[in-house]
């Protein structure tokens, strides 16, 4: 009796430690991603008609996820390398890479793993 309950103690303990794994490799937009926006995007693909650059606002899902007039789509769910996003973080040329460098520092590698990710999921807003 004592070694069930001890292999059904284990049992429990691995199941919940894989259940925190699976749910540390879930990328939540409010928590993960809202920030990485907030700071590096929103100022010129956020909420404020009048600063919002090419035509793409970020901030809202529905505008994030259709063509801008350049007929480029910033965020393809489930499809990051089609994403226009993040192949602008990444970017090797200056001119193309956002944010633009004198407005922010770049993107970490965190933070593009981070919104690949997102992406991959399916890009689900909160």
């Amino acid at each position: 009796m004592k070694q069930l309950l001890v292999i059904g103690t284990a049992i429990t303990i691995v199941m919940t430690l894989q259940q925190q794994g699976l749910a540390a490799d879930y990328v939540q937009f409010n928590r993960d991603v809202r920030p990485i926006l907030a700071e590096h995007c929103w100022q010129c693909h956020g909420p404020e008609t009048r600063a919002r650059q090419a035509g793409l606002r970020l901030d809202v899902r529905e505008n994030a996820i259709q063509p801008v007039g350049s007929g480029s789509v910033a965020i393809v769910p489930r499809a990051p390398r089609r994403s226009e996003l993040l192949r602008r973080v990444k970017a090797d040329d200056l001119g193309e890479r956002m944010p633009p460098a004198d407005s922010h520092p770049p993107l970490s590698a965190t933070q593009i793993a981070i919104l690949g990710k997102w992406i991959e999921q399916g890009a689900e807003y909160q």
